[in-house]
């Protein structure tokens, strides 16, 4: 009896002592508990006492009861440990909050941790939302722009392709000496800022006188003409060539004695050679200046009653301009 008595007293402590030893090696091979994931970052520095796993889980609840969502550029939140307490800082809008441990047990260390984080990263970005939303405010409204109607033909550098003028012209014609002056239209259509072609037409008057008689003229005359230019100095210029082509009637007046006169009408014709200058005056008016020289190849030939020639209108001519027109 007294030896099963030892056996009992010896047993005891023995298997005792062999469960807390298979506890403990339970402990250890259990795998560490893995931290809890953050909408923001957290970094912890010479905090060895405090249960970090515990301020996560309890940081975890307080960013989802808040609504915190994923972290802004560079954002996180660092903790400094020291025996009295810690320093709580927010990065990067440098907010910091100190939070004393001297009152404080530490089971309820994460806690007060935890409400602490939350509370500043709430304020954070609170400031955060007013500064952008009165950075807006204050940034003036980028006007819209207007569509301004393009001009015709601008990829050719054209500002309008159609061009009406008009003015008065004086003509020299070389040969019988004759003046002739009035009024003058034109028609242009621009192609391109280097190239044109149109139409002119004119009415025209004056008179000469001879040995035998005074003769006044009247001549319709009409062109159609090529230029080629570019612009110089604030102005276009162009020249090219044009053929001529018109209607003459010849009135003889003053007759020596025994002399019957009468009226000749013809058509006359020639090539020749235009030279222009034009000036924008503004808006769609422009100022135009034009010297054109040629030779008559169909002339009209007046003679008297006697066979003696009154005008022969054959030889060269001069022309000039001067007129105001506008960009349709």
């Amino acid at each position: 009896m007294r030896r099963a008595c030892a056996v009992l007293l010896i047993s005891v402590p023995v298997y005792a002592l062999l469960q807390t030893g298979s506890a403990r090696a339970d402990v250890s091979d259990r795998a560490p508990e893995s931290p809890v994931p953050l909408s923001v970052p957290l970094a912890l520095e010479h905090c060895e006492d405090l249960d970090g796993n515990e301020l996560r889980k309890l940081l975890a609840i307080e960013f989802e009861t808040l609504n915190i969502g994923a972290a802004r550029p560079n954002e996180r939140v660092l903790i400094r440990c020291d025996a009295s307490g810690a320093r709580v800082s927010l990065e990067p809008a440098q907010t910091e909050a100190e939070v004393d441990f001297t009152s404080t047990a530490p089971a309820a260390r994460p806690r007060l941790l935890a409400l602490t984080v939350s509370e500043l990263v709430v304020d954070a970005r609170a400031h955060a939302v007013k500064a952008e939303s009165a950075a807006a405010k204050a940034r003036p409204a980028e006007p819209v722009p207007k569509k301004a109607a393009a001009p015709a033909r601008e990829s050719d550098g054209v500002t309008s392709p159609v061009r009406v003028s008009a003015g008065g012209a004086l003509r020299y014609l070389a040969r019988p000496g004759a003046a002739l002056w009035g009024p003058q239209i034109g028609l242009e259509f621009a192609i391109s800022r280097y190239f044109s072609f149109g139409a002119a037409g004119g009415l025209e008057l004056g008179q000469t006188s001879t040995s035998l008689a005074r003769v006044r003229w009247l001549s319709e005359r009409a062109s159609l003409f090529t230029l080629f230019g570019g612009s110089a100095a604030g102005f276009d210029l162009s020249a090219g060539a044009a053929m001529c082509l018109g209607r003459l009637s010849l009135s003889p007046s003053r007759l020596g004695a025994g002399e019957i006169g009468h009226e000749v009408d013809g058509i006359w014709a020639g090539p020749e050679l235009i030279a222009r200058a034009r000036h924008d005056l503004g808006g769609v008016l422009f100022a135009l200046a034009s010297v054109e020289g040629g030779v008559t190849t169909l002339p009209v030939k007046a003679t008297a009653s006697d066979g003696r020639q009154l005008v022969d209108t054959s030889g060269s001519f001069l022309s000039i301009m001067l007129g105001i027109g506008a960009a349709l």
